[in-house]
């Protein structure tokens, strides 16, 4: 039965799966970039510590541990903008689930009036055809 809110709720089931998909995504992503975080403190600790030789080493060394330590606070900071990511993504999906229950349940609340209606015409009907019937008995 159609009313005048079924394309809303067709529009809004549409929106929410869309934000599902979106949810989908960047949970996805968080955890790439969580796996990206751990490869990086494992190439961390697979650095070796010279304990003996020249400066250069020693410096070659250190340079080695501070570009690794880059790394790892770059993909912190992606995880965590991938983090808020999946929190907005989470918003968005519970605010488009709200409106598409929303619409839904004014829909059903259309079609019971729709069908309360109809259920009057019917029983008014049905009056009106016993009264005819009882009127024409009755001559």
């Amino acid at each position: 039965m159609h009313t005048r809110f079924t394309q809303l709720v067709k529009y809004k089931n549409n929106e929410m799966q869309q934000c599902e998909q979106k949810l989908f995504q960047a949970n996805n992503e968080l955890l790439q970039a969580k796996e990206k975080l751990q490869r990086s403190y494992k190439m961390l600790h697979t650095l070796d510590v010279p304990q003996e030789g020249e400066i250069t080493v020693f410096l070659q060394s250190r340079l080695s541990f501070s570009m690794q330590q880059r790394v790892i606070r770059s993909h912190l900071q992606q995880v965590h903008v991938k983090k808020s990511s999946v929190k907005q993504a989470k918003d968005a999906l519970k605010a488009s689930l709200i409106e598409y229950e929303k619409f839904q349940y004014l829909e059903a609340e259309q079609i019971k009036k729709i069908i309360k209606k109809q259920k009057m015409d019917e029983s008014k009907s049905l009056d009106e055809a016993a009264l005819q019937t009882f009127i024409s008995r009755s001559r």
